[in-house]
């Protein structure tokens, strides 16, 4: 086989897989199966996901025979393991190849740019709010110091415990968006997480998913 056509072969086996198993994953994620989640993505996920960023990183007129080879009984082996068949392989391929630029590979892609856009938008917002009550907190705090009266010190103690509480529920807030960020820009550096859907229509992803992805149907 063809070393370019081996490597877009394989490459094509591990899209199918990994969106097989996505769309697993989120039926255990809503059912709450917590224990079969972590389980698809140590035994599906991550080595599938491994083989597609190999793919793209070795260069491919460098192989050797030998290296092709392995490359050959990979194929054939994830082929088998997961009742692939090499016309259903390229069918995909074709699909995908029609479908570039069109597809829901660019609508997914574009969405995780503008979430990420988004949450960021709002962590720069939630530091500006943090700064400004913490600016608060640390005049409190500076004139509890400088005050002698007992009640005084009651009365700022009473005023900073609000404070602190809002600043602690910013804080686990921040800590869930940079984690949402992260999330997000791994998606995007990995790349499989937008091109498993690059076989399918850009139209019919929306319609599929208009409601994941907060949009209204226009108006008639």
């Amino acid at each position: 086989m063809n070393k370019d056509r081996l490597i877009e072969k394989l490459r094509e086996i591990t899209l199918i897989v990994l969106k097989k198993t996505s769309f697993k994953i989120q039926e255990l994620e809503e059912k709450g199966d917590v224990s079969g989640v972590e389980l698809l993505k140590e035994k599906v996920i991550i080595p599938y996901e491994n083989i597609f960023l190999s793919l793209d990183d070795k260069k491919i007129e460098t192989l050797s025979q030998d290296e092709i080879t392995k490359i050959e009984d990979i194929y054939e082996e994830l082929k088998e393991k997961n009742n692939l068949t090499d016309k259903e392989i390229d069918t995909e391929i074709t699909k995908r190849k029609k479908l570039k630029g069109v597809s829901g590979a660019e609508v997914v892609e574009k969405f995780f740019k503008y979430n990420k856009n988004r949450l960021l938008d709002k962590k720069e917002k939630l530091i500006e709010k943090y700064n400004e009550i913490n600016k608060k907190e640390l005049e409190l705090e500076n004139l509890l110091k400088d005050t002698i009266q007992e009640q005084e010190q009651f009365d700022i103690i009473y005023k900073l415990q609000p404070i602190r509480a809002t600043l602690r529920e910013l804080e686990v807030k921040y800590q869930t968006l940079v984690k949402d960020v992260e999330d997000i820009e791994n998606k995007l550096n990995k790349r499989w997480s937008y091109e498993i859907y690059g076989v399918v229509e850009e139209s019919e992803l929306l319609k599929s998913y208009r409601q994941f992805f907060n949009l209204e149907e226009d108006n008639e």
